[in-house]
């Protein structure tokens, strides 16, 4: 019987709309509540190029740092995936 630790599963990835949606929400979000990129990254704890690259479907925030993000953009974290930008 093979056994398999939680923290070796890893998460599905996103597709590459899903990951545009994603980077178009977060930046819209900061836009909305006036920080910079700098600013959420600090908030974040994590660096300013890891925003940016966030914002520009470079890569996608791991899934452990949703939850804070979520909290300080003020949306639900399922809304960083369905958020609707013009």
């Amino acid at each position: 019987m093979v056994t398999q630790s939680y923290s070796t599963i890893k998460p599905p990835r996103l597709q590459e709309s899903e990951v545009i949606a994603v980077a178009m929400a977060i930046k819209a979000l900061r836009e909305a509540k006036g920080y910079s990129p700098g600013e959420l990254a600090q908030l974040m704890g994590v660096s300013r190029p890891a925003v940016v690259k966030w914002e520009t479907g470079k890569s996608a925030p791991r899934s452990d740092k949703l939850p804070l993000l979520a909290q300080i953009l003020g949306v639900e974290v399922g809304q960083l995936y369905t958020q609707h930008t013009s």
